[in-house]
């Protein structure tokens, strides 16, 4: 059903161009009927294919499972393009930030996103601007990229979207905060925090609240509870969760629903914990859209870039 569904969209959005990487797409590529199609059963045999696909004066989108390493072909990619120049104004990122920043009450704090090494404009030169301009927090996709803003002199404090099991002792060692989205994880994370005798360990606990791709649903916040009440590994820092549709006004009843969501489980974990977490649910969108949801912080995304639900602000 995934893959017809994606098949769909596929054709729908006209796309000139699939390529499918791994046994399960390779297993269901009858449903891709689109003129320039290609699979393979990993990254490593597209990686010796990659001439055949010829790509000139296309847009790419890649997509993919971290176990993929997909970043691997970007490089691949990217080597190709060497004349290819993107110029960042910082100057004007700062002016974006403060337009962001005067929505803002008083005490609400801001989470920039740069993962994907602030998608793809130079994390370290961005990270700092943020920095001196005392952005609360930066948020990351994953470990590694975490690690190169420490050793590049970044010290915010940095939540990691997708951390890894195998990468904990290098999540501990540079002081970077886990997204924790279910169980097998939170299990993951007390039982290495506990072989290591660490305590309190600062986490992120999200919240599924219609999105349906990664976080704790409402079944699950009672026994989400329970596990936090007996836990002395980890302390919250902060519980959150994403909207789906914050800049469509044809969702917003849906997008209230997402807010009642989130606001009852938050208030079941702040009651079990006995302390007060940071609460944030709006992106670049609701920070706009939903004042009323932007509780103790928002994250600053594509917006720190001049684009929002209504189009290209600088």
């Amino acid at each position: 059903m995934l893959y017809k569904q994606v098949a769909e969209l596929i054709r729908a959005k006209k796309i000139d161009k699939f390529v499918g990487v791994g046994e399960a797409l390779l297993g269901h590529q009858q449903y891709f009927d689109i003129a320039q199609q290609y699979f393979y059963a990993d990254t490593a045999t597209l990686l010796q294919q990659l001439k055949v696909l010829n790509f000139k004066d296309e847009t790419i989108l890649i997509k993919g499972s971290r176990s993929f390493e997909f970043e691997q072909v970007s490089r691949a990619l990217a080597q190709k393009a060497h004349e290819t120049v993107m110029e960042i104004n910082l100057n004007s990122l700062l002016n974006n930030l403060n337009f962001y920043k005067s929505k803002l009450k008083p005490g609400v704090k801001v989470m920039a996103m740069v993962k994907a090494f602030s998608y793809g404009s130079g994390t370290f030169e961005v990270a700092n601007m943020l920095q001196y301009n005392k952005v609360d927090y930066l948020a990351v996709a994953y470990i590694d990229e975490g690690v190169a803003l420490r050793q590049a002199g970044i010290n915010l404090p940095i939540k990691v979207l997708n951390p890894e099991a195998s990468a904990f002792d290098k999540l501990t060692e540079y002081k970077l905060e886990p997204v924790i989205y279910s169980f097998g994880l939170l299990d993951d994370f007390v039982s290495y925090a506990s072989a290591q005798g660490i305590a309190g360990y600062p986490v992120h606990l999200k919240i599924d609240t219609g999105m349906h791709r990664l976080g704790f649903e409402n079944y699950e916040i009672e026994t989400l509870c329970d596990m936090l009440e007996v836990n002395r590994y980890v302390r919250v820092q902060s519980v959150f969760s994403h909207l789906v549709a914050s800049e469509s006004p044809e969702h917003d009843e849906f997008t209230k629903k997402q807010i009642r969501r989130f606001e009852k489980a938050f208030k079941e974990i702040e009651r079990t914990l006995g302390y007060k977490v940071i609460k944030h649910i709006c992106n670049t969108a609701g920070i706009i859209r939903w004042p009323s949801a932007h509780y103790d912080m928002v994250r600053l995304g594509i917006g720190l870039y001049g684009i929002d639900s209504v189009g290209i602000r600088g």
